[in-house]
């Protein structure tokens, strides 16, 4: 009797310790939850995905961390069945295998630290998916989670409603929303997609929960506010150009569909007639808007002042991300088939097999990181093995959620928290799947699919089992010291993303402080030190190589001469070697091999002997990793004609021409190089042929911003 006493109080700290890590991580992730589709850091210095990023991880490791201290505290594990452990371990192993096969594997692995195609992404996002079904187990907190979403969702209609009526120039944050869709969500498109999401929420929780007037109220009032959203964005998924398209609204009516049928059919086991009148409502207005959608969005566009430009959003349709998976699965190799060309490297597989229409339109020069969707992109990214992971992981969810719906649990709340979770996820895994999704939304993703989870454990769906090695030494010395290993990985993992957070702000204060040619010194500090954070970032070596080559510019502008004195041939070398090492960490990034051409092509006309070859063999690189992009062969061809080599240079020029017809500087250079005598490329020449713009420098800007797409826009206004 004495020992249990003593067992018992013993045990009572462990519990109360075990509770208030579990409320305080509750905090934790209901924050996250909460806050992502709005918070942002306030300094210029730091870029909104990264913000979005610093948040997440964050509210993810500090609940993942205090589990662990909770789990040695308590000698007790969670642990789930071997199904649904397969089915949340399949992905991030996938991917990390893919990563650990990639020809750059730290792009893969965690890149700059916001992509979102990456192993610490991915394996991020199914830690929250396991963090909240544990710790979101209550029916309480489920609803709680709800009503913060759809509660801050209100907030942020409201106040792009306000702007729509105010303008672009209304709220505008100091100039930081200069455009009338500007938001911090994503792209237009992704505010449609979290428009849908609270639509859907709305009218379950409507129809499947009985609440007070003033409650359902305010549900509605959020309902209006997303179906207004919804005809705003207008946002269509675009399958193949000219051809099948979805729109938004048709996705979110049919769930509105399903649940009008699902509460009629209820109504006959039921004494009393219920009319789902929410999800009517809905369904009539998508219907509505999906038939009239083009008349409809000119006139909203027009009445508030949005511009196709505002809207615009190009990536490749699905057709084509389909085409172009193929060809790098079936030509790129046993490994790439089978684990792709790894994650955070879609442009890899797109510029090795782009099609080559894509040259006849205004985006022959675009870098892309992504497909058409999220997940259809990973079929390039991780191959086979990767794209079947996430198959088997939808459908070990999926399965479970419509399993647990048609078990017709007693308890109508606990079927509303099913009905909801797995209607919301379904529908974002769907825009995940053909869509490429911001963070925002894949967050959400997560989120809600952890819910689901949570809801099937609570209601013994999907087992779960509490494993302790409380009375076993040799097990708990093993265990214990399993999950201290866990921990420091934690923390090591936190810091390895703090070092590229500190130098995203210092690549950013780059271009902050980059306004006069005084300035370069200022931004070379800057490019400096997040290499020295990062040394194995291939973009931030990109950069402060191109930072030495406009020093070298403006100190030949300076000077007077076209030819090196000895400082400027330290600032060349100083370039020379920053694309080197780009080019030595990512060798498969034409940028960087189109870079190291560049260099040596500045180096061969300021007297360099050899340089000229070198660029030339740089640019025959750059054509082979991207065999239908036309400025490599039209870059040689224009060495060539430097060089008064007139035969070789009309060679590279027509391939440039056969590649992109209708390439205008390739057009201009070849007929001025009719009549230039040969000569060897290795001399020093004076140019003989000038052009009034720089192709290379033009691609060098493009590929330094943001990707688009190709042919899909997914939004239509005519």
């Amino acid at each position: 009797m004495e020992k249990t006493q003593i067992e018992t109080r013993a045990a009572s700290p462990r519990k109360k310790i075990s509770v208030s890590l579990d409320k305080i991580s509750f905090g934790f992730l209901l924050g996250l939850f909460a806050l992502i589709p709005v918070f942002i850091i306030p300094s210029a210095s730091v870029d909104i995905l990264f913000s979005k990023a610093f948040l997440l991880i964050l509210c993810v490791l500090v609940p993942f961390i205090l589990a662990i201290f909770s789990s040695i505290r308590t000698g007790q594990i969670l642990i789930p069945s071997w199904r649904t452990a397969l089915a949340l371990l399949i992905v991030p192993a996938t991917v990390l295998i893919a990563s650990l096969v990639s020809p750059s594997s730290t792009t893969s692995l965690i890149g700059t630290g916001f992509e979102y195609d990456t192993f610490h992404f991915i394996l991020l996002g199914f830690i929250l998916v396991s963090l909240i079904s544990l710790v979101f187990q209550s029916k309480q907190r489920i609803f709680w989670s709800y009503f913060a979403f759809l509660g801050v969702f209100g907030l942020v209609s409201i106040f792009h409603i306000i702007r729509f009526i105010g303008g672009a120039g209304f709220i505008s944050f100091g100039g930081s929303f200069s455009s009338i869709v500007s938001n911090t969500i994503g792209t237009w498109n992704d505010v449609g997609t979290y428009a849908g999401l609270a639509v859907i929420l709305s009218f379950i929780t409507i129809e499947l929960v009985d609440v007070g007037r003033k409650l359902k109220a305010g549900f509605y009032a959020v309902l209006v506010l997303g179906l207004i959203m919804l005809a705003v964005t207008n946002f269509y998924i675009i399958f193949n150009e000219g051809g099948i398209s979805i729109p938004l609204t048709a996705i979110v009516g049919f769930l509105a569909l399903l649940l009008f049928v699902y509460v009629i059919s209820q109504n006959y086991k039921s004494s009393t007639r219920k009319l789902p009148f929410a999800a009517l409502i809905v369904l009539v207005f998508c219907v509505v808007v999906t038939v009239a959608a083009t008349p409809i969005a000119s006139y909203l566009y027009a009445k508030i002042g949005i511009t196709q430009n505002d809207v615009l959003d190009v990536r490749p349709t699905i057709f084509g991300t389909y085409s172009v998976a193929k060809d790098s699965i079936s030509n790129d190799g046993v490994v790439r088939a089978l684990f792709g060309t790894g994650p955070n490297r879609f442009f890899a597989a797109w510029n090795s097999h782009k099609p080559a229409g894509v040259n006849q339109t205004v985006f022959w020069n675009t870098d892309f990181s992504f497909g058409a969707g999220y997940i259809l992109t990973t079929i390039a990214t991780t191959g086979l093995i990767g794209f079947m992971g996430w198959i088997i992981f939808l459908v070990f969810l999926f399965g479970a959620g419509i399993r647990a719906f048609f078990v017709g649990l007693k308890d109508k709340f606990s079927m509303y928290l099913i009905t909801s979770s797995l209607l919301s996820t379904i529908y974002l895994w769907f825009m995940v799947v053909f869509y490429d999704a911001s963070p925002v939304i894949l967050i959400f993703t997560f989120f809600f699919t952890g819910l689901l989870c949570a809801s099937l454990i609570r209601e013994k769906i999907v087992g779960l089992r509490e494993f302790s090695w409380i009375n076993s030494p040799k097990k708990g010395f093993a265990l214990v010291l399993a999950l201290i290993l866990v921990f420091i990985a934690s923390v090591a993992w936190g810091f390895t993303w703090s070092q590229r957070f500190a130098a995203s702000i210092d690549e950013r204060n780059v271009s902050l402080v980059l306004k006069t040619p005084s300035d370069i010194g200022a931004a070379e500090n800057y490019a400096g030190k997040a290499i020295q954070r990062v040394p194995s970032n291939d973009t931030y070596l990109r950069n402060f190589a191109q930072l030495k080559l406009l020093e070298l510019q403006f100190a030949l502008q300076q000077s007077g001469k076209a030819e090196l004195s000895t400082s400027s041939a330290v600032i060349l070398n100083q370039a020379a070697l920053a694309s080197r090492e780009a080019m030595r960490v990512n060798p498969t990034d034409y940028r960087n091999v189109l870079l190291v051409g560049s260099v040596y092509e500045t180096a061969g006309l300021l007297g360099v002997a050899g340089a000229g070859d070198t660029a030339v063999a740089a640019y025959q690189e750059v054509q082979r990793l991207s065999p239908t992009n036309p400025l490599p062969a039209y870059l040689t061809g224009r060495l060539f004609a430097l060089a008064r080599d007139s035969a070789r240079a009309r060679a590279f020029v027509q391939q440039a021409l056969n590649l992109k017809p209708d390439f205008q500087e390739a057009n201009t250079l070849l007929g001025q190089i009719q009549n230039i005598p040969s000569q060897s490329l290795s001399n020093n020449t004076t140019p003989a042929v000038q052009t009034t713009s720089s192709p290379a420098a033009k691609a060098e800007k493009a590929t330094s911003t943001k990707s688009t797409t190709v042919k899909a826009t997914s939004t239509k206004s005519q």
